[in-house]
């Protein structure tokens, strides 16, 4: 049913430009009113004087309204005797000052104020180019603008970045506010709207640097809603030029992404993006393994802060301490996706070519089925030979299991480190505390995962030490704030050492552009760009084994060359690395390989290899110093 109020109400609530519009037809129209109403009485009033002896003089009589109608102090110039005609001027006078003086401002200051209220809500949209787009927020969002910022610090301009969410988009600004700089604040826009495409259309994606698909909060279905977007932000890339845009995409569930770390992206996707997953526990799992020099500093508050205490984790330095006949025993006390990443990667990097395995003991009072779902997606992880996996289903403040923890502890060759991964921040602090004190007697490493919150971390780290050594060893990790699979330094490392592959393969003449393993990086399936990245992974680890770290580098220095002693050393341990990747991707011994059943003659110890193959892994090994100063401007040094 029409109704006059409904659509009078529709009409004025419109847009500025609307508003603007309507305004200006009102003003035309009231003028036309104003010089009939002003011709009428003249023509019934003749001593007004609007009339010539040839007829009506239009033009004089236009001008006198619209003077009047535009300025009152036109009214003092009337010096003309007639009352009627100073009445006339006045009502046209009093009708000027109402719509311009009265509704033209307010629809001003309304269309301010509305662009000012649009601008903090994520309405108004602008253009942009050579920019970073992020889809959706997440709680390490901020940790991801300032690493974004922290990359492009040598650069004048420093980069936009527009980020779409459907949440608060207040709320998220005032996060923004309270952790990046006041410089910064400048070249982050934020925009409210659904994840969908009609919004992306909205965001000069073929023109942007870089995309992160974070998607909108741990909402079921997450991954799956991430890599639909990826389909839909492919097709609007219809200008862009050849080259690829970096496209990071989160996938919070550990299961699937898993899946999808081994999954040949279409090339419908990888022509137009150069795809990189990453996970919030991944990525701790990574940091784990690796020492601060690798990382890039944080930044709170516009401030730098010193993370030493908490990023300085033991991994490194119990390798450095390993001999031939000692042994890394890892305890994992929770198996969440934190533990489950933790195994993964372990499983990935602990290879160490000493005389005794690398022991790892999953602790959970009900696995719940978390153990058969890690074994069904690395069927044959029981076929690495220098790990040792085991699941034991316990409480984890039985006596029973505290002291099977003090029986670890006392085996001399034994280098115990324990990972508590509870995911409540509490009960993980309560077991770390809780622990047999002969652990903390013995300076036994004790990870502590601590999902958001650093209270727990901020009193260890400010603890007067003397007489405290049952906290001095434990070391905080897995801040969601935080987050640290976005390292550049280490990706840029895995692409070096996929490029070296390449110049290598063309010279020795088995290069083969047709083979996915041949493409360039931008088009590499994932599984091949992970193994790039387990090896890159692997550098610290396998340094300092043999007593050296990884600084920052110092140009012009020589350039670091490694002992053949320690080559052959590290090169047993890059091949036990490998065979325990292929092995976790489903790969099996065959005397004839196979790769469409995963079937590869190299998954050998490294004594029954060919001397050819042999030749592979200490080429690998002597290149690492050129690969860090080349592709990440870093140095080796002793330890």
């Amino acid at each position: 049913m029409f109704s006059v109020k409904k659509y009078f109400d529709k009409l004025i609530s419109g847009s500025f430009k609307k508003q603007a519009v309507i305004l200006f037809g009102l003003i035309l129209a009231t003028l036309g009113v104003l010089f009939y109403m002003a011709r009428l009485i003249s023509m019934f009033y003749p001593k007004l004087g609007w009339f010539t002896e040839n007829g009506v003089e239009y033009r004089d009589l236009c001008w006198w309204v619209f003077l009047h109608f535009s300025y009152p102090g036109h009214l003092i110039l009337d010096s003309e005797p007639d009352y009627l005609k100073r009445i006339v001027g006045i009502i046209i006078t009093i009708i000027g000052i109402f719509l311009l003086e009265g509704v033209l401002i307010s629809v001003i200051v309304h269309g301010l104020i509305t662009k000012v209220n649009n601008k903090k809500r994520g309405i108004s949209r602008y253009k942009f180019s050579n920019h970073n787009v992020i889809i959706g927020w997440d709680t390490f969002t901020i940790s991801l603008l300032q690493n974004i910022f922290k990359e492009n610090v040598d650069i004048k301009s420093k980069p936009e970045i527009l980020i779409l969410s459907s949440k608060n988009t207040e709320e998220l600004q005032n996060k923004i506010k309270s952790n990046l700089t006041s410089d910064q604040l400048k070249h982050v826009y934020v925009y409210y709207g659904e994840l969908k495409k009609e919004e992306f259309e909205k965001l000069f994606l073929d023109q942007a640097k870089e995309i992160y698909i974070l998607g909108d909060g741990n909402c079921n279905g997450i991954n799956n809603k991430n890599i639909e977007n990826v389909f839909i932000i492919s097709k609007l890339l219809t200008k862009r030029p050849n080259n690829n845009i970096n496209c990071y995409i989160n996938l919070p569930d550990f299961g699937s992404l898993n899946l999808l770390s081994n999954f040949p992206f279409p090339d419908s996707l990888t022509d137009k993006l150069n795809i990189k997953l990453f996970n919030l526990h991944k990525g701790w799992a990574r940091m784990l393994w690796e020492s601060i020099d690798l990382n890039i500093n944080l930044i709170k508050n516009g401030n730098d802060i010193d993370r030493v205490k908490i990023f300085h984790y033991p991994f490194p330095q119990l390798v450095n301490a390993l001999d031939a006949n000692s042994f890394l025993h890892l305890v994992i006390i929770g198996f969440n996706d934190m533990g489950s990443a933790l195994l993964e990667q372990t499983l990935h990097i602990a290879h160490f070519n000493t005389n005794k395995p690398t022991l790892i003991s999953i602790i959970d009072k009900n696995f719940n089925g978390k153990d058969s779902i890690f074994k069904a997606g690395f069927p044959f992880y029981t076929n690495i030979e220098d790990c040792r996996v085991s699941f034991i289903e316990k409480d984890i403040y039985s006596v029973e299991f505290r002291d099977q923890l003090v029986d670890w502890n006392k085996d001399k060759d034994c280098r115990l480190v324990i990972s508590v991964c509870e995911t409540n921040p509490d009960i993980s602090f309560t077991i770390a505390g809780l622990l047999p004190q002969e652990i903390f007697d013995n300076k036994v490493p004790v990870l502590v995962y601590q999902i958001e919150g650093e209270g727990y971390s901020l009193l260890v780290e400010n603890l007067d030490y003397t007489g405290q050594n049952r906290w001095i060893n434990l070391k905080f990790y897995g801040w969601v704030d935080e987050h640290s699979d976005l390292i550049t330094t280490r990706e840029r490392l895995a692409e070096g050492i996929h490029k070296e592959y390449l110049k290598l393969a063309q010279k020795d003449g088995y290069y083969d552009k047709t083979k996915p393993n041949f493409y360039p990086w931008e088009r590499l399936p994932d599984v091949y760009k992970w193994s790039n990245r387990y090896q890159a992974d692997s550098f610290i680890i396998k340094l300092s084994r043999i007593g050296k770290k990884i600084v920052q580098s110092n140009l012009p220095n020589d350039l670091v060359k490694l002992e053949k002693q320690e080559i052959e050393l590290l090169a047993r341990m890059e091949h036990d690395r490998w065979s325990a990747e292929r092995i976790m991707n489903g790969w099996q011994f065959g005397s004839i390989r196979n790769n469409d059943k995963k079937i590869h003659q190299d998954l050998v110890p490294f004594d029954e290899l060919k001397e050819e193959t042999k030749n592979y892994d200490y080429n690998a090994i002597a290149k690492i110093p050129y690969l860090l100063r080349e592709y990440s401007k870093l140095d080796i040094t002793p330890i």
